[in-house]
This record gives structure tokens, sequence and C-alpha cells, in this order.
């Protein structure tokens, strides 16, 4: 595994952590768009078990790593898009732990 590869994807994923963390303190903090709280997960299912979520969105990161460990990814865009899902699963860890 390349270590320029795996620091380009962590800071993309931590760019966009930062962007997704920003743009909701704007929105809350200036009322710009109206926010919904989705209380369930995807599409409003409800969920079950708090622990299980958490569960999940602690998993996939590490599942994330250890496939940007193993794999060989040398393509641009394949590293975008893993440091969009990371981000992703991170920020919405962040949401949940924090709302």
């Amino acid at each position: 595994m390349n270590r320029q590869i795996f620091r380009n994807i962590f800071i993309f994923a931590s760019a966009f952590i930062l962007i997704d963390q920003v743009s909701k303190f704007l929105l809350e903090k200036y009322d710009w768009l109206s926010i919904t709280a989705n209380p369930g997960i995807a599409f409003g299912i409800p969920i079950p078990n708090i622990a299980v979520v958490v569960a999940t969105l602690v998993l996939i990161p590490i599942i994330i790593i250890v496939a940007i460990k193993e794999l060989p990814i040398q393509k641009t865009i394949t590293q975008f898009a893993l440091a969009l899902i990371l981000g992703g699963a991170l920020g919405n860890l962040i949401d949940r732990l924090i709302h």
C-alpha cells in the first residue's frame, strides 16, 4: 500500500467531514434552510437499537480502512470514491453521537 494514496484518501475524507459539519452548523445557526431531523436510519426506517447503528457506523470505516490497505487502489476516482464513503460514514457517526 502506497502511503501517499492512504494519506490522500484520509485528507479528502477529513475535508468532506469538515464541510459536512460546518455546513450543518451554519444552516442551524443562520436558519438558511429548515432542517428536518430523521429519527430513523435510511428513509426513516425505525432504529431498533441505537447500539446496532453505532456499531455499524464504527465497522464501516474499519472495513474501508482495511480495504484501502489491502487492495491495489491506483485510480484517483477510486480513491475519491472511498474518501467520500469514509467521510460520509464518519460524518454520520459524528452526527449520531452529537445529536
